[in-house]
């Protein structure tokens, strides 16, 4: 069985190899701010269930998709959307039990 770091790993690999921006900043978008993303310039997305061991976005209304873009001069990720927060505490809990 993969331990969370491989998997963790392989969602990183997945990522870069994708995604050509290198963001040093990273923003989690809830409901009050799924808006942000409409000011980004540059934009590259990847739908969260495209991403291995990624989890998919469970909450209504969400779009669950890692964004790349800037944002002004800076380029930033943002995490468009989330997981149920029970759901990854089980998918966790399964994983390092």
């Amino acid at each position: 069985m993969e331990n969370l770091y491989e998997k963790a790993q392989q969602s990183a690999e997945y990522i870069q190899a994708r995604i050509t921006k290198r963001p040093k900043i990273a923003v989690v978008l809830g409901s009050g701010l799924g808006n942000l993303t409409a000011d980004f310039t540059e934009t590259e997305e990847l739908p969260y269930r495209d991403i291995p061991n990624f989890p998919v976005s469970t909450v209504e209304g969400h779009k669950g998709a890692l964004l790349a873009g800037k944002l002004g001069e800076k380029e930033v990720f943002a995490l468009a959307g989330r997981s149920n927060s029970e759901d990854v505490r089980k998918e966790i809990f399964h994983e390092l039990h």
